[in-house]
């Protein structure tokens, strides 16, 4: 699994059913402007925007409770040069 994190030219997150990040690709640290090393440990949700967060954890629990795959649809939020947040996904409206 590693090596298809390592060398994947999408961003790949890895969670735990607490929505924990535990691994990230290389390609998405310039996806989404900011460095891995800043979102291993911390919650996925804190990326997701506040209005898309239940359907994320619909679809983590999904995943782990019932053991099956499962897709959403979300807005993200990034890193802008400056440091402050920005929205990314579909309709990112903010």
């Amino acid at each position: 699994m590693r090596a298809i994190i390592d060398t994947a030219v999408d961003a790949i997150t890895v969670i735990d059913r607490d929505a924990t990040i535990l691994e990230v690709s290389p390609a998405s640290e310039s996806m989404l402007g900011t460095p891995n090393e800043n979102r291993r440990g911390r919650s996925v949700l804190q990326f997701v925007h506040y209005n898309d967060q239940a359907v994320v954890l619909a679809s983590i629990r999904k995943i782990f409770d019932e053991g099956q795959a499962s897709t959403a649809r979300f807005r993200c939020y990034t890193m802008t040069a400056t440091g402050s947040r920005s929205s990314r996904g579909p309709s990112a409206r903010q």
